[in-house]
């Protein structure tokens, strides 16, 4: 399977169909669902890199179903398409961290492409990352055992290499609307 599938979510046909107009030059094999459940049944049974997901959906709000995708699929990299009048929903996705980036609808196609390729690579930096800090993570401790050996390791952590780690010592960001 293409590791970089993407997915679009959007209970409106000409939605789905307009997205996948936008991105037909990138790369990546694009697939779509018109429903969170039909999303979810995707993400579990192929390698998603991406999910672009409109902000409300037949069975469930955009900003719930990423924050759940995040959950559940934590190297899936999330874009919330949002009306530019949407503050809230806007307000909501980045304050509990559901999405990566936003694009406001209606969009410019280039500037769909620019921020999926964006939001792509800073989800795939991040898996890199996770990896790196694994493998000097297990030389260090290596290193501080007298190990020297291969057969030596230090044991895995419960989360995988392909989960991003979660920032310590940083707080969420904040914004808030207008006062």
């Amino acid at each position: 399977m293409n590791p970089t599938a993407l997915l679009l979510v959007d209970e409106s046909p000409a939605v789905i169909m307009s997205l996948k107009r936008a991105l037909a030059s990138e790369s990546c094999r694009v697939v779509s669902a018109r429903s969170a459940a039909a999303a979810f049944t995707i993400l579990a049974r192929e390698q998603i890199a991406g999910v672009v997901c409109g902000r409300q959906l037949s069975d469930m709000g955009g900003t719930a179903f990423l924050t759940q995708v995040g959950e559940r699929h934590a190297e899936v990299a999330r874009v919330l398409l949002v009306g530019a009048a949407d503050f809230e929903a806007i307000v909501l996705a980045v304050n509990c961290g559901a999405v990566g980036k936003l694009v406001t609808v209606p969009w410019r196609d280039s500037h769909l492409r620019e921020i999926v390729r964006q939001a792509l690579g800073t989800q795939a930096d991040c898996v890199n990352g996770c990896r790196i800090v694994d493998q000097l993570s297990t030389a260090i401790w290596n290193l501080a055992a007298g190990n020297t050996g291969a057969a030596a390791r230090r044991p895995r952590r419960a989360r995988s290499a392909t989960q991003p780690a979660q920032p310590t010592g940083t707080a969420p960001r904040r914004i808030s609307g207008p006062r």
